[in-house]
């Protein structure tokens, strides 16, 4: 993925269909570096991240896809 040895985020593995992050169009391998601001280094803290909002919050990843940092809007749905 041409990621440098010391990048941290969260790998983004799989994507439902018709779920927030398909409709936000997260994809697969982007890596997850930031929710609103806050760094993201692992799974764990951005579910300690999220758990800071309700369904309905809209949030802001940074992310990293094919090397470029972007940004992305998603409304978060209830939990399952």
């Amino acid at each position: 993925m041409n990621l440098s040895e010391d990048q941290r985020g969260v790998l983004v593995q799989e994507v439902q269909p018709e779920s927030p992050a398909d409709r936000a169009r997260l994809a697969i391998d982007d890596v997850i570096t930031a929710l609103d601001g806050d760094d993201v280094e692992n799974v764990e803290q951005l579910r300690a991240l999220l758990q800071e909002h309700q369904a309905g919050d809209e949030v802001t990843l940074s992310i990293l896809r094919d090397g470029e940092q972007m940004e992305i809007t998603i409304t978060l749905a209830e939990r399952s």
